[in-house]
């Protein structure tokens, strides 16, 4: 069986306490990054540690208490207000499966609000643009037709 296998990382953006970062994200071995030029400015990728490249979102702790990893809980806090956090992931199942999705975050005092969009949304998006049913798109994944495929004579024949 083929285990999924991904990268992740944030855009650079300002924090205003690197050392509470630091210590806020040392149990998941988040990996911090300083910009090459800008040292208030930080990107995060989810370390050496990961085993499948994507971030770890949940985590035992040393007492064997459960921790689970939220951009809103463990970064926000010390990103500098009005900063958008970019968080990408993507990966495959050995080309099997795609998926890939980006969440962005802002602060603005003590309350976040968050954005995401997620590969898979392309499916109806493609279907709301260009008129035609969600079914009739075949997936990105191992031997996937559209469901019209096995009504073929049905469907509108190729242009060009």
């Amino acid at each position: 069986m083929a285990e999924w296998q991904g990268v992740a990382r944030t855009n650079y953006f300002r924090v205003v306490d690197i050392e509470g970062l630091r210590k806020a994200l040392d149990p998941f071995d988040i990996d911090i990054q300083d910009h090459p030029t800008e040292p208030d400015h930080v990107m995060l990728n989810p370390g050496p540690y990961s085993q499948d490249g994507g971030f770890v979102w949940s985590i035992t702790d040393d007492e064997g208490e459960g921790l689970e990893f939220t951009f809103e809980d463990y970064v926000m806090p010390f990103v500098a207000e009005g900063e958008v956090v970019v968080m990408q992931e993507c990966g495959a199942e050995r080309l099997r499966y795609l998926s890939g999705y980006a969440q962005a975050y802002i602060r603005e005092g003590e309350n976040v609000q968050a954005v995401s969009i997620s590969m898979e949304g392309i499916y109806k998006r493609a279907a709301e643009q260009f008129g035609v049913a969600v079914d009739d798109i075949a997936r990105c994944s191992y031997d996937d037709l559209p469901v019209s495929r096995q009504h073929q004579d049905q469907r509108p024949a190729p242009k060009g």
